[in-house]
C-alpha cells in the first residue's frame, strides 16, 4: 500500500473518530438534560421513556464500539499491520478500505 493512500485513509479514520465522538458527546449531553424533566404518573409515559432510554443506551454503546474499532485501525497503521485481514492474513483490497477504512477483515472473511 502506498504511503499516500495510507495517509488518506488515516485522515479519513481520524475525521470519522472525531465526528463519532462529537455525536456521542452530544447524545450524552442531551440525555443528561432529559433527566431534568418532571416525573409523570402516567404508566404509558413511563413505558415510552423507558423505551427511549433503552434505545439511546444501545445507540451510545454502538457509537462507543465504533470509536474503539477506529482506534484499533489507527494503531494498526502505526505498527504497520493496517490492511491485513485478521483472519486469513491476506491484504484487504484497496476498494474495501476506501469505503470502510476501519475494516479488519477482507471481503472473503467478512
Amino acid at each position: 500500500m502506498s504511503q499516500n493512500l495510507l495517509k488518506q485513509l488515516k485522515e479519513k479514520l481520524v475525521q470519522e473518530e472525531k465526528e463519532t465522538a462529537k455525536h456521542l458527546k452530544k447524545m450524552e449531553n442531551e440525555q443528561n438534560s432529559d433527566n431534568d424533566l418532571p416525573e409523570t404518573a402516567d404508566i404509558g409515559s413511563f413505558s415510552w421513556q423507558a423505551d427511549i432510554s433503552s434505545s439511546l443506551y444501545i445507540i451510545k454503546q454502538n457509537l462507543s464500539k465504533r470509536i474503539e474499532v477506529i482506534q484499533k485501525a489507527l494503531v494498526k497503521i502505526k505498527v504497520g499491520t493496517y490492511g491485513v485481514c485478521e483472519r486469513c492474513q491476506r491484504q484487504i483490497k484497496r476498494a474495501r478500505l476506501e469505503v470502510f477504512p476501519s475494516a479488519s477483515t477482507c471481503g472473503v472473511c467478512i
